[in-house]
């Protein structure tokens, strides 16, 4: 049985249908118990606490100080928090039981006037001019559940939320490592541009973007379908031989 999520406010961008889930992320809660959908308001401090988590105490980073975004670690309430989190879409990926695994957010520059990036770096004309763009920043998924499922289901919905919302690009940033292997993986493509957020930063980040293509939308609908029917006759395999034992 599909688990009842609280309803929830929409945003003022998106339709009635945004609470329709699609088919395949009906799918991957029934099959995987990893369910994808739209953050309510009073969920944002969940988000906050797993960025804190999988950014600080996993990976020790902190955002140094100070920034354009207000970006910081709140170690006492263990939160990592910004001046965007209350008009930014969140996207959450929930596990069976309710725990919050995985989170990522949509920035809509009309609504904003400038996206994040902006604050940081000016953007080439020519990746902005004529185009509806959202920023699609704060991924974070926790260890236990971390892997390509995960990141996909994150993915895809995002992407389906911010077609939604009128978007027909989305651009974000990424080491060179991930720009080389995931991000391309799923459609981003360097925009030939990099820089630092804090002027002491390690290593700078490359700028990239993802045009928002049914094509290839539908591509990583089918690899994620593929994916489940192997995670379903993998499942079958395992009940059988346990019977048969």
């Amino acid at each position: 049985m599909e688990t009842q999520h609280p309803q929830q406010p929409l945003h003022p961008g998106l339709s009635a249908s945004s609470e329709a889930r699609p088919s395949w992320a009906q799918a991957a809660e029934r099959l995987l118990g990893l369910s994808p959908r739209l953050l309510r308001s009073d969920e944002i401090e969940l988000a906050r606490g797993l960025l804190y988590d999988v950014y600080y105490r996993e990976q020790g980073w902190e955002p140094l100080q100070p920034n354009a975004s207000g970006l910081r670690a709140d170690h006492e309430r263990r939160r990592f928090e910004d001046e965007l989190d209350f008009v930014a879409v969140w996207v959450g990926l929930f596990a069976r039981g309710g725990e919050l695994v995985g989170v990522t957010r949509i920035l809509e520059r009309a609504a904003l006037g400038r996206l994040e990036i902006e604050r940081y770096q000016e953007l080439p004309p020519e990746l902005i001019r004529d185009r509806v763009v959202v920023e699609a920043n704060r991924v974070a998924v926790r260890g236990s559940h971390r892997g390509q499922i995960a990141l996909a289901l994150l993915a895809i919905y995002c992407d389906w939320i911010a077609r939604q919302l009128g978007a027909d690009r989305s651009i974000g940033t990424a080491s060179s490592r991930i720009v080389r292997g995931p991000a391309r993986a799923y459609g981003w493509r360097p925009a030939g541009l990099s820089f630092r957020y804090h002027p002491d930063d390690p290593e700078a980040v490359e700028l990239i973007y993802y045009d928002f293509d049914a094509r290839h939308l539908r591509i990583l609908g089918r690899w994620l379908a593929l994916r489940l029917r192997r995670l379903v006759r993998r499942s079958r395999r395992r009940r059988a031989g346990r019977g048969a034992g």
